[in-house]
């Protein structure tokens, strides 16, 4: 198996005071996949 170009485990994330905001279990970014951000 290749090495991912990008790799997240357990990444959450709110600004103080709210609610989550954001819940990544497990994200991997393997070589020549593309990938969209909004």
């Amino acid at each position: 198996m290749t090495q991912a170009l990008i790799e997240l485990s357990d990444l959450r994330f709110n600004w103080p005071g709210h609610p989550q905001l954001l819940d990544i279990p497990e994200f991997r970014l393997q070589s020549g996949e593309t990938l969209f951000l909004k």
